[in-house]
């Protein structure tokens, strides 16, 4: 098959498509994959079987699929109607016309995919039964799984990493990692992504941002840059992170999430300590992380204290969570079921719509 993929240009291609279209190559089949935001060639649609479109507002690419009889797939990983207050693209995401365009864009593709329940949910009603599917993001260990790197220092890491989304979360974790820092000398928390540094330059600031942790000394906290999507695994392998925390405030937008911070952490074989909102279907406490309130400070801090202070079981819960995720997080396990259901949706498709003639390109 021929098959064009329009990404958002956001780190959720790492798990929605990127793996999947370096599957379709492996397995004989031709991809071209570039940012939604590209001008699409009439030459890419024609050469097209199908199209996957990922968070587009713009009908008319739907309508210019169709001319040519491609097949269109919007995929989708975020609630994004449900965007807090402190989300950077809070005013643009929660206006009515925005919503409108996305609730357009799905009833007029021909199939949706997204991640979760709870999208599923939030969208599947604009598709029929058979034109929608959940498809939940797991691990192309060929990209995520580097050689473990444990940390060596006598210095205990702590570690969260995320993007502006998160704002919320860290605006929580601020003052119990203060508390813990109070608690131990021997620890440090590292921030990546989101977080910004101390800095009274009005440039500076501008560069990294909004200072958000000004209650802890600049010499107990390490910042680190977001890296682009293809480089983030060799970036978390090398952190070297003895416990990583995630945070998940309890709204709507958090709830549409998925599990991805445990499987980040888990195949780096990381212990982590995270919040009930999201990750209590996916963590089994005590073996391979930790479950605690999302807005219980006292049982953060105890949970966290807990592993500081016992080396043997950090290691021994990072090498379950190793263990699990390998076996049970794989996407290997997905990819047929996802190609298969792709070719039931465009052997449809062909049937009502009729077929076309494609042209031959160059993949690369």
């Amino acid at each position: 098959m021929h098959i064009l993929i329009l990404d958002n240009g956001t780190g959720s291609r790492l798990w929605r498509l990127d793996p999947y279209a370096r599957w379709l190559e492996q397995n004989g089949h031709e991809v071209l994959q570039h940012p939604s935001g590209k001008n699409i060639e009439i030459a890419e649609v024609m050469w097209a079987d199908v199209v996957i479109c990922q968070m587009i507002l713009e009908k008319r690419v739907v309508d210019l699929m169709h001319k040519y009889k491609t097949m269109v797939i919007y995929e989708i990983d975020d609630l994004i109607e449900k965007v807090t207050k402190n989300h950077p693209s809070y005013h643009k995401l929660t206006r009515w016309t925005t919503i409108y365009r996305t609730y357009n864009c799905i009833r007029k593709s021909d199939a949706l995919f997204c991640s979760t329940p709870v999208i599923y949910k939030r969208y599947g009603w604009l598709k029929r039964k058979k034109n929608k599917f959940i498809f939940p993001n797991l691990l192309d260990l060929t990209y995520w799984e580097k050689p473990y790197k444990p940390n060596t220092s006598d210095i205990i890491r702590i570690g969260w990493a995320g993007s502006w989304a998160h704002k919320d979360d860290l605006l929580f974790i601020g003052p119990i990692m203060k508390k813990i820092l109070e608690k131990y000398s021997n620890v440090k928390f590292i921030y990546v992504g989101m977080g910004g540094v101390y800095q009274s330059n009005k440039m500076v600031k501008w560069i990294y941002g909004e200072d958000l942790f000004p209650m802890i000394p600049i010499d107990r906290r390490e910042y680190h840059e977001g890296v682009e999507a293809d480089y983030w695994a060799d970036k978390l392998a090398g952190l070297s992170w003895d416990i990583g925390i995630a945070p998940v405030m309890n709204n709507k937008f958090s709830k549409a999430k998925s599990n991805i911070k445990f499987q980040e952490y888990a195949i780096n074989r990381i212990p982590g300590v995270y919040s009930n909102v999201l990750y209590a279907d996916t963590v089994k406490d005590g073996y391979d992380g930790f479950i605690v309130p999302y807005d219980s400070e006292e049982k953060w801090v105890d949970r966290l204290s807990y592993l500081i202070e016992n080396k043997d079981a950090r290691l021994k819960i990072g090498q379950q969570a190793y263990d699990r995720a390998k076996r049970e997080f794989n996407i290997t396990k997905q990819y047929s079921k996802w190609f298969n259901s792709i070719k039931e949706l465009h052997a449809r498709y062909i049937a009502s719509k009729g077929g076309k003639e494609g042209i031959k390109m160059d993949s690369t």
